[in-house]
This record gives structure tokens, sequence and C-alpha cells, in this order.
């Protein structure tokens, strides 16, 4: 359960503090690289923690670090202007009153409870990610180039809404296109070869046919040549 602190974060308070607020309103956190936002340690998401003892102990180890808040139970919509999301967020319609964390970058993120759902991390719209299951953001007290994040709402997490939750369910990943089992027509072989010029030399027809053999067989990436490329790609 997320709770809501009586006040702003000051932009005095050290990230081992801020870390340690975080926590116990709720929040699993860990360790960012100071001045990023990676992790500075690999497993950290079995590492997060909302133990204000552990997380004492691990921004006391190190202080220049910023803070990750990882995303697991929730849904982070990550808005950043510098790619369009300002435009792409006026189209989202209109949301609840939340969490809400002012970014490093100009822009912002508005957390919200998955309510149990398994959201996974994505782009929704032009300038606009979610994080959620997996994933981690950074956290208020943090600082990047010398620009803090800073909680702009401290209001309680918000159910997600039904109109975004409707939104992640629409962008599942898309999985790989299915290869054609088809040999290339003539026309295909026309056309690969009409590209090659003349005056080649043997090694280089024999690496032509090679790829053209090679295009009769069953391809396995997503991305399946055509006998066009397999022969620009193999010259």
């Amino acid at each position: 359960m997320y709770r809501t602190p009586s006040k702003n974060t000051s932009p005095n308070t050290s990230k081992r503090d801020s870390a340690v607020k975080l926590a116990k309103r709720g929040f699993r956190v860990f360790p960012v690289k100071p001045n990023g936002k990676a992790p500075m340690h690999p497993g950290w998401q079995a590492a997060a923690t909302n133990d204000p003892a552990d997380v004492f102990e691990a921004f006391s180890a190190t202080p220049a670090a910023n803070i990750g808040i990882a995303t697991a139970g929730l849904v982070v919509i990550d808005v950043d202007p510098r790619n369009g999301g300002d435009a792409s967020f006026a189209d989202l319609g209109e949301l609840p009153e939340t969490f809400k964390v002012t970014t490093a970058g100009g822009g912002f993120h508005l957390y919200f409870d998955a309510g149990g759902a398994p959201y996974k991390n994505g782009t929704i719209a032009k300038g606009i990610d979610v994080k959620a299951r997996g994933g981690l953001v950074v956290a208020p007290g943090s600082t990047i180039n010398g620009k803090r994040y800073e909680i702009e709402v401290d209001a309680p997490i918000a159910p997600l809404p039904a109109h975004i939750a409707g939104m992640l369910n629409s962008k599942r990943p898309r999985k790989a296109e299915a290869v054609r089992d088809r040999a290339p027509s003539d026309a295909d072989v026309r056309s690969a070869l009409d590209a090659v010029s003349a005056d080649i030399q043997r090694e280089d027809w024999l690496r032509i046919g090679m790829a053209l053999h090679l295009s009769l067989i069953h391809i396995s990436e997503p991305t399946r040549r055509t006998p066009i490329s397999y022969a620009v790609f193999c010259l």
C-alpha cells in the first residue's frame, strides 16, 4: 500500500533520506548509478525493497546514488515532451489526480495502481512510455546533470483508468511475422539478377548464386531478406 507523506521532499534532503521516505510509503527502491538512470547492481529487481532499514543501509554505502523505484504493481506513464509527449498526452483524455513527479528532462511521471494486472513495459504513443511489471523509474530526490526529480502532485496513487488499461492491453508485443514458405518466383529471381552488373567477377556471381540458394531455405529471422537483398548483403 502506498501512503501519502505529509509534505513534498525538500530540495535539501539527502538522497538517502529521500529513498527512506519513499520506502516508508511503500515504494520498493534501490540504488541507481549517480547522475544516471541505470541500476547500480545486477539483480536490482530482487534487491528492491520497502524496508526502511535496508534502504538506509544501501544508500549509506552509496550516498551519491540516484534512487530507482521498481514498478511491479504500478503503471507509470512517462511523458517526454522532447519526443512529442505533450501533444500525445493531450490525446489520452481525462485522467484522475494521482502521484506526479517532474523529471530532469522536463517531462513527468504519473503513477497508477495496476490493480494486480500484469501490464508490461512499452510505448503507448509518441513520447509516452509505460513502466510496469519488470520496469523501473528514477524517483524523486534523484538528480541528472544538476536537474532534480521532484514531486509535483503529492496525491495518493489512483487506480489505473479503464481507458488506459485498454490501451495497454491492445499494445501487446507483436509476434514475429510468419516466414513465407514458398520458393522465390521467377520474377523474384529475374529482379535480383537484373540489379547485378554484368561486369562483376566470377567469384561474385558464385556468391550471388549462393544467396539465391539460401533464399530457397526457410529463414528463421523475423525480418526475412528478399533474394535481391541477399545478393546485396553477400556482396
